[in-house]
């Protein structure tokens, strides 16, 4: 090679490195296209550290997905919501008093506890003078006796009622009371013309109601309770005084004397409450 020419060379090799990006023809099948790559050089056309560049991606954006409208399958269908001036009667507790005893006069008042919706504990006390309806009934009993005092009377009582619609606060009731009952009086027996004894009578019992009623409370807690029952009274009766003989008016004798009767009378029980539920 003369000098000149391998001079000429020399210069011309800076220009094929820069141009020589611009068009390569790489050996391909026959009839293929040569490929065209823009701003490669010849070492990343082929060779070490040889790179295709493509068509670029296409920068798509995401769709995004829009919320599902669909319920679930197991939601529930909205409720009522109650008006502002709704108060949910939620007792369990009520306590009454049953006004129709102050005549005797006596104090009688009741208790209830709620259990379950189904069940309620029921508890009562009564204080003071017993009725004379009853009063009659203890006469005819034993023998030709009179009270001459007022009974005093004196009871409690336990038991658990049955609420057939699942609520405390109204509707009837159901229930077995059991009610224990202690009397004390004065007696006097005339057994004849000339003989009479005097007396202070006791008498105990105990009483197994079978009770029905029906109960109501309003919102505000004031509570209505009308109940009825009935079942036998076992009790025992017992006396201890003076026998006291006459004769044309003058007294001719006079002795101790004791009595215990026992015997049953049918019980029956009744009243209207009135009270506060909470």
């Amino acid at each position: 090679m003369s000098p000149a020419l391998a001079r000429n060379l020399r210069q011309l090799g800076p220009l094929c490195v820069i141009f020589g990006g611009v068009v390569v023809a790489r050996p391909s099948a026959a009839g293929a296209a040569p490929t065209v790559h823009d701003g490669l050089s010849p070492l990343q056309v082929g060779g070490v550290g040889e790179a295709s560049v493509g068509p670029k991606p296409s920068a798509a954006k995401p769709s995004a997905a829009k919320p599902s409208a669909a319920k679930p399958s197991g939601a529930k269908a909205p409720t009522r919501k109650p008006g502002p001036g709704h108060k949910a009667r939620r007792f369990e507790h009520s306590v009454l008093v049953r006004p129709v005893r102050l005549v005797w006069p006596a104090a009688d008042l009741a208790y209830q506890k709620k259990l379950s919706p189904a069940w309620s504990l029921d508890a009562g006390f009564t204080a003071g003078r017993y009725s004379p309806l009853f009063l009659k009934v203890v006469s005819d009993r034993v023998d030709e006796a009179q009270l001459t005092a007022p009974i005093g009377f004196l009871s409690g009582e336990l038991g658990a009622a049955w609420h057939p619609n699942q609520r405390f606060y109204k509707g009837f009731r159901l229930g077995l009371d059991v009610k224990g009952v202690r009397m004390a009086t004065t007696v006097a027996v005339q057994s004849s013309a000339e003989v009479r004894t005097e007396a202070d009578a006791l008498l105990i019992g105990v009483t197994p109601l079978l009770m029905t009623g029906y109960k109501y409370s309003w919102r505000s807690g004031f509570t209505l309770d009308l109940r009825l029952g009935a079942g036998p009274f076992f009790t025992q009766a017992q006396a201890s005084g003076t026998t006291t003989a006459t004769v044309d008016g003058a007294e001719v004798g006079s002795a101790e004397a004791q009595l215990e009767k026992a015997f049953a009378l049918p019980w029956v029980a009744s009243g209207i409450g009135l009270g506060w539920s909470f």
